[in-house]
């Protein structure tokens, strides 16, 4: 699928993206800062495995994307990426029976306030009503304002809050579920 003549192309992740998806997501969420030296190559490592189980497996309600700067030539400079799956609720929950879920939106350092999350969101909206969802949740750190902020002007609402009392940046932070709804045109 493509996105536009200045945006990403976006396309389901191969195999072949792995080491560059785990470094953009391990770069993206975690502060190297934070880690002793020879930590942060075995988290990248860990992250690594565990995106290839996620590739390897991913079916018709469950896909990983990536954002290529350019389709050719091959694999392209790699700038962003998320998930997308669908979930079933719990009754506790309070959730839809059923429900699309993204996670790990992330995007290269250098490429943010591009376009380029708000353009894998779309995708991902577009997908959830493939599959017929019309619930789209995420989680988010409360103290990540340019997340929230897009997330807000998406049309997404906080549901819940959510405590995060042992976080290796802070001592104390909060984690937001945020919700939309989702209308077909």
């Amino acid at each position: 699928m493509t996105t536009g003549t200045s945006l990403p192309w976006i396309r389901s992740a191969c195999l072949e993206d792995l080491p560059l998806l785990a470094s953009l997501l391990t770069d993206s969420f975690y502060d190297p800062e934070d880690w002793p030296g020879f930590l942060y190559p075995l988290l990248k490592l860990g992250i690594q495995a565990d995106l290839k189980q996620r590739i390897q497996y991913q079916g018709h309600y469950s896909r990983c994307l990536t954002a290529i700067a350019s389709p050719t030539p091959w694999p392209g400079e790699l700038v962003g990426s998320v998930e997308i799956a669908r979930r079933l609720s719990w009754p506790w929950q309070g959730f839809p029976k059923t429900y699309a879920y993204i996670a790990n939106l992330a995007v290269g350092r250098l490429r943010r306030r591009q376009g380029i999350a708000s353009n894998l969101l779309q995708v991902c909206e577009q997908i959830a009503l493939d599959w017929q969802l019309y619930d789209l949740y995420l989680h988010v750190m409360a103290d990540n304002r340019g997340a929230l902020q897009l997330y807000q002007g998406l049309g997404f609402r906080t549901v819940s809050i959510d405590s995060v009392p042992f976080s290796w940046r802070r001592a104390r932070s909060h984690r937001l579920l945020m919700s939309k709804k989702l209308v077909r045109h």
